[in-house]
């Protein structure tokens, strides 16, 4: 089972956004459609979607997308960059949803 076939199929507006900003921005420094897949944030977005709903303002998307990373990447990985690339991540989805 592809996680971006179907959240694309699920959310065909949202998703296509955020895996753009994601990518955008990559967090993590990992080029995705570069070095890696072009869908290798999907499970982020995956945790970030359900939450959406009752986050829409940039800070709590910032808290939201902290959480989810240092989950999957673990604290000690979520460093200044990183924090700066999901602030941005955060203003753009914000913008996006207003």
């Amino acid at each position: 089972m592809n996680i971006g076939n179907e959240l694309k199929q699920h959310y065909p507006d949202l998703y296509p956004e955020l895996e753009s900003i994601f990518n955008k921005h990559d967090p993590m420094n990992l080029d995705p459609g570069g070095l890696t897949p072009q869908n290798e944030y999907d499970l982020e977005i995956l945790y970030l979607l359900p939450q959406l709903d009752t986050k829409k303002d940039e800070k709590s998307i910032y808290s939201a997308l902290l959480n989810i990373f240092q989950e999957q990447f673990g604290e000690e990985t979520i460093q200044n960059r990183e924090k700066r690339q999901l602030k941005k991540i955060a203003t753009d989805i914000a913008s996006w949803l207003k």
